[in-house]
């Protein structure tokens, strides 16, 4: 393998990563209504809260009311309930292999059923609905709760489930109660408090669809409140491997995003004012996702988030490749093989471009006597030079780039791959060997403390570092006999720089994608092998 090929092999990989982990956190735009606000955004920096697992703005001396939690569960959910505000404060995801879900997973956990979801955003209006006691039941597949205020008009919230789909449809039923006419406007909280790792923080994300344009937010440094004004198709809460998604039915005025003091994102959409007629009702309808960040699934759901949920620039190739490994898994039943098989098929496909790669650079070694000949004969006419190089080329049939193009095409492929493994929820919890979960790092402990690693090691990115090394061992044994000596130290201190370089940089990557690339390294250095062993 050419150092150069090797080099810019390092450098994408690196950009990749930096990329990744340095991305700065995209800004709310419009920090202060000025001539640079977006029309009919509002932003404003909050008040560090004192409970930061509370959304409501009322402080946690508020008296509440006695809570009962109610406990649903289906083949999909385990939900609780609370009476207070009639909000979820628990969701858990129940094990289903079949969707990927190889152990349970509390999707959002709270407390304090001031911060549940689907309460209403704590504005005056707001604090009125939630902190108070509503009477519950539970009817099939439905959690109904209702209160009446005053006499005046009354609410009823109702949670519809359905056993095939991660989705929760929710009817508000306002009715009211006077002789009068009554004005009534409200903001519905649709994700809040996503649980997630902090070496998962960089994945958080509120995104929503407004006025047919998707609009990101990320954290920032301080709390802030968003409140943009526009029509809302969905609105999204997610993180590495869940989405919390809400698709309003009816039409809202805009979209609301707070962060708070503990940095986690809340979001939720803002409802038009709207009137009920004495004695009559009005029933909003919404539909919520809560699940895996899965395309297909989130398309069953049919909320139109899908353009939210891709993989990157090569979102196609990362469906399409992790298609691949769920077939492979449906043949093996372990996800660790899988990824072995999906290697050994990429190679496959490759393996013809690869050998012509290995060719090319086999013949481009044996014409560096002639070319280095050339080079002192015409070294004082560099346009000479440069012709005469290439009608060597031509007269021996060898093509210059030949030995890059199977690198080129390998690095969108391994884009590609590190995309769709890293939000694939697939392998969380996934055992192979020794690995107990292969969207980690092993984190194995050892009895000693070493330098730079700790107590605990990661073996695959070792064992790939030791892989690495035997394949630059290998092709420098192909090209020494066309080198000079000074030559040969130059490439031999290149590819030990290049293969540090690549342990460092997959040490604290997840272990099913050191999996690929170990499992990617063993496949090409035996090809190469059997290449420059085979006649020409």
């Amino acid at each position: 393998m050419e150092k150069r090929v090797i080099l810019a092999l390092a450098l994408s990989l690196f950009i990749l990563v930096a990329f990744q982990w340095l991305m700065p956190q995209q800004r709310p735009q419009g920090l202060q209504q000025s001539a640079g606000t977006p029309q009919g955004e509002v932003v404003k920096e909050e008040t560090p809260m004192v409970d930061t697992k509370a959304i409501s703005r009322r402080g946690n001396d508020t008296v509440l009311p006695d809570e009962k939690e109610i406990s649903f569960q289906n083949d999909l959910y385990t939900i609780i309930f609370s009476d207070v505000g009639a909000g979820i404060k628990k969701v858990t995801l129940n094990k289903n292999p079949e969707e990927g879900l190889n152990i349970p997973y509390d999707i959002f956990d709270v407390t304090d059923p001031r911060a549940s979801l689907c309460l209403f955003v704590p504005d005056e209006a707001g604090t009125e609905l939630n902190d108070v006691k509503y009477n519950s039941s539970v009817v099939g597949n439905e959690v109904i709760f209702t209160h009446n205020f005053n006499n005046e008009f009354t609410l009823e919230k109702r949670f519809i489930f359905y056993n095939s789909l991660y989705r929760i449809d929710l009817e508000l039923t306002w009715k009211n109660m006077r002789a009068d006419n009554i004005v009534k406007q409200y903001s519905l909280i649709s994700g809040a408090h996503l649980s997630l790792s902090r070496s998962e923080e960089r994945f958080l994300e509120v995104s929503s669809s407004q006025d047919g344009k998707v609009v990101k937010y990320r954290k920032r440094k301080k709390p802030f409140e968003i409140r943009k004004a526009g029509t809302v198709s969905w609105t999204m809460l997610k993180n590495r491997y869940f989405a919390m998604i809400l698709r309003p039915f009816i039409t809202p005025s805009g979209c609301v995003v707070r962060q708070l003091q503990d940095k986690t994102l809340t979001t939720g959409i803002e409802m038009q004012p709207f009137n009920l007629q004495p004695n009559s009702s009005v029933i909003h309808t919404f539909g919520l996702y809560m699940g895996p960040l899965n395309l297909e699934l989130a398309k069953k759901a049919n909320f139109g988030a899908e353009d939210a949920l891709s993989y990157g620039i090569f979102g196609s190739l990362s469906q399409l490749l992790i298609s691949a490994l769920k077939f492979f898994h449906k043949v093996s039943h372990n996800w660790g093989v899988a990824i072995l098989l999906l290697t050994l098929l990429i190679n496959i496909i490759l393996s013809p471009l690869t050998r012509k790669s290995y060719k090319s650079m086999h013949d481009m070694q044996m014409l560096q006597p002639e070319i280095e000949k050339i080079r002192q004969e015409l070294k004082g006419s560099p346009q000479k030079l440069q012709k005469g190089i290439m009608e060597l080329y031509k007269k021996h049939k060898v093509n210059p780039m030949g030995g890059c193009l199977p690198m080129i095409l390998q690095m969108p492929i391994f884009i590609a791959l590190y995309q769709g493994l890293m939000r694939s929820i697939e392998l969380r919890g996934a055992h192979f060997l020794w690995i107990k979960d292969l969207s980690l790092p092993e984190n194995i402990k050892i009895p000693i403390e070493l330098p730079i690693f700790g107590d605990s090691l990661n073996i695959l990115p070792l064992l790939m570092v030791v892989a690495m090394f035997f394949q630059q061992r290998l092709s420098t044994r192909v090209t020494a006999m066309s080198q000079t000596d000074e030559q040969r130290k130059q490439q031999k201190m290149m590819s030990v720089m290049m293969t540090v370089m690549f342990g460092f940089i997959f040490y604290n990557f997840p272990s099913g994608l050191v999996l690929y690339w170990l499992g990617n390294t063993v496949i090409m250095s035996g090809y190469q092998f059997l290449i420059t062993r085979t006649p020409k």
